[in-house]
């Protein structure tokens, strides 16, 4: 059986209704054609073994006979095993670490062969990855005279399988090695018990896929240690020594003690456990665990991306709590050395890389206070909160919501926040959308709401339940329209639409003659009548770039003495003269600093000036200046400036391209000498015209010399 069919059939099984030809494609995330070949391998299967093929009503889809279901899933779940199912590269090496982690014995090359059904060329090329990932572990792959086994410090085995459990849950890796990790029923409702209480006593609540991976993965350690896989004692930091003694360190001992862990591997693995689970994401915190100074700090990133951003989000008392909610668990990570790696998330920094080089200069008073660098992935994570914020901002004003949606996701790392305001843009004013866990909407008795929209299974409490991926895509899209916002249609409408035409066009064809697969022709005929009603992909919005925002004609050397009030007003005329503003934005400028100070410096001698747009219908379109001083203007505070740029940004992320590259021009030593060691306006538009995308592009041209600048 190849991948695809085996993941149609598990679609299938977990489906509550029809899936049609479009919603298996979309899942599949394949091509019509090839969904069909799928769908007739499938049949090739169950026919097979000798069970009935799919069922399909006609226009509505396909299902499995209720009657057969458990034959399927024995019948896959033995395939899985006994690698009669093609895995993709990934997956197979995902299997192979976890196969020779969890036996006891040296795993031979036939049987990771007969594991994954493939040769023994494409299992040693598989080994091969497996060699290079673990190696970043400083583990090493061995090779013993009866097979295979992973060796090194214990701990970064342990770290390593966290690392893979994050990205499995529900795949096919998962249901494959599904079996290295059971325990007895006994022991998986203690461990479900130990974390209800922890949750409780602690008044730190995690995430439902923090859940599953801290579940995974104490499996993962108890069949380690039962194999005589022991950690090595080592010393405790002074956070662990206080809270030896507490509820949630008891409740830990108390559960390994109870799966058989004896006291002198307690405090190893006891130690190691609660790294593990204080590492995870969390939804939510108690007033209990509240951090005075890591919400001073998220106030600060906050703070310092505004400024760098030119977007004003300080007074945002949701980003606010949410970020620090965020960096209260990223803490844990950093100090307990299980940062996040390789996670699942959307790839934010090639996707987005403007809003992830500002995330990443704002959260510096946190890698201060932590005193080492974030990841990449854990800058993505903090990135996705101000992606999010930005995206409310800009459509706020058109939220007036008629429909009550409750969107269930089990992800807490910003993911259902960016959903949610992706779906009240696209729906501005047909939705009103609140975002709980699987677990929080599990436990309601009733339900206020018009419709459920689940990124996960979730059981029926009434509404109507549409699923949909993390990541939006466009068969979601069509599906959120029709069942949401479906209209009354008048009768011509409806006598047009594809799924009565193709009724009527069959009725005409059965009568005159004979169809021998007519599942294919009403889904053709379908999808003909359906063309010009496909999703147009959006196209994503242009960001202008720094040397577009900041043309030459803007950019003025003076050799006058000005105070902070006349610096603001010459930046702010040459936006003006170009008809970017109007004089009311210049005086907001100048009020801002009279308000808060000098708040408005991104480094020594650079200020950002910039203010909350009053009119951005009318003013439409951003620009920047800047006016190089050859005496530096004293704004107060001890803040000198000898170039102020002044900002006009009248959408959330029109501008942010060009800050991007103006952050990297200040953060990259060469190009800062070049920027400070230039003397004309278009020495200056060089520069900035060769620096793309935040990456360091510097032509010999830029160390030419150039016209004159304007002077004033």
């Amino acid at each position: 059986m190849l991948y695809h069919e085996y993941l149609l059939l598990k679609i299938l099984l977990n489906s509550n209704s029809l899936l049609g030809i479009d919603q298996i494609v979309a899942q599949l995330e394949t091509t019509k054609r090839t969904a069909y070949s799928v769908i007739n391998g499938v049949n090739v299967w169950l026919e097979t073994h000798g069970l009935d093929p799919l069922m399909v009503v006609r226009t509505h889809g396909y299902y499995i006979q209720p009657a057969e279901i458990k034959k399927v899933k024995s019948w896959l779940s033995w395939d899985l095993e006994n690698g009669k199912i093609k895995l993709p590269p990934p997956a197979r090496i995902a299997v192979i670490e976890f196969t020779l982690l969890c036996k006891k014995n040296p795993v031979t090359l036939q049987y990771l062969n007969d594991l994954n059904g493939v040769t023994t060329r494409t299992t040693r090329s598989d080994l091969a990855q497996v060699k290079a990932e673990i190696e970043k572990r400083n583990l090493t792959l061995s090779l013993h005279e009866h097979g295979y086994q992973i060796t090194g410090l214990e701990e970064e085995s342990r770290k390593f399988a966290v690392q893979k459990l994050a990205n499995i849950q529900d795949t096919i890796v998962y249901d494959k090695i599904a079996g290295y990790l059971d325990l007895d029923t006994k022991d998986k409702l203690q461990i479900e018990q130990m974390l209800l209480s922890l949750e409780q006593n602690s008044g730190c609540y995690l995430t439902d896929e923090s859940i599953f991976q801290v579940k995974e993965y104490i499996c993962f350690a108890i069949t380690r240690y039962r194999q005589g896989h022991y950690l090595t004692p080592i010393g405790q930091t002074k956070r662990q020594l206080a809270d030896e003694s507490s509820e949630t360190s008891t409740a830990v001992r108390s559960l390994l003690s109870h799966l058989g862990v004896s006291d002198q591997h307690l405090q190893a693995e006891s130690q190691l456990l609660l790294k593990i689970i204080d590492s995870r994401q969390i939804s939510k915190t108690s007033k209990k665990i509240s951090s005075q100074k890591i919400s001073q700090i998220a106030t600060e990133i906050i703070r310092n991306f505004s400024v760098i951003s030119g977007i004003d989000l300080v007074n945002s008392s949701n980003l606010q709590k949410a970020l620090t909610t965020h960096l209260i668990a990223a803490k844990r990570r950093v100090e307990d050395n299980v940062q996040f790696l390789n996670s699942s998330l959307i790839n934010v920094k090639s996707k987005y890389p403007e809003i992830y080089f500002l995330t990443k200069k704002a959260v510096y008073p946190f890698e201060q206070y932590l005193n080492q660098s974030l990841t990449t992935d854990e800058i993505e994570l903090i990135a996705i909160y101000f992606g999010g914020e930005i995206e409310l901002r800009n459509h706020l004003a058109d939220q007036e919501a008629r429909k009550k949606v409750v969107l269930v996701c089990g992800s807490g790392v910003g993911t259902s926040r960016l959903l949610k305001i992706q779906l009240e843009q696209l729906f501005p004013k047909q939705l009103q959308i609140s975002v709980v866990t699987k677990q929080d909407y599990e436990e309601l008795a009733s339900l206020n709401a018009d419709v459920v929209i689940a990124t996960l299974p979730v059981t029926s409490k009434g509404p109507p339940i549409i699923n949909i991926n993390r990541i939006l895509t466009d068969y979601d899209l069509q599906t959120i329209k029709q069942s949401l916002l479906a209209q009354p249609v008048d009768s011509a409408t409806l006598h047009n639409s594809p799924a009565v035409k193709t009724t009527q066009v069959l009725d005409i064809v059965s009568e005159f003659a004979q169809v021998k697969d007519f599942p294919g022709l009403t889904t053709a005929l379908q999808s003909y009548f359906a063309k010009r009603g496909k999703p147009v992909k959006k196209k994503q919005p242009f960001l202008p770039s720094l040397s577009e925002l900041l043309p030459s004609n803007r950019i003025v050397f003076t050799t006058k003495r000005c105070t902070w009030p006349e610096a603001v007003e010459l930046a702010g005329k040459l936006l003006q003269r170009d008809q970017v503003i109007d004089g009311q934005y210049v005086t907001k400028m100048r009020q801002q600093i009279d308000r808060y100070g000098p708040y408005m410096r991104i480094m020594d001698d650079v200020m950002l000036l910039h203010a909350k747009p009053d009119q951005p219908c009318k003013y439409s379109r951003p620009g920047m200046s800047l006016v190089c001083f050859k005496y530096p203007v004293d704004f107060g505070q001890q803040v000198k400036a000898k170039y102020v740029f002044s900002l006009y940004a009248p959408a959330g992320q029109s501008h942010l391209k060009a800050l991007t590259q103006l952050t990297e021009i200040f953060s990259k030593q060469k190009l800062l000498e070049q920027f400070r060691n230039s003397r004309t306006a278009a020495e200056l538009e060089r520069l900035f015209s060769t620096v793309m995308k935040g990456d360091e592009k510097v032509s010999d041209a830029a160390n030419n010399a150039g016209a004159s600048s304007t002077e004033c």
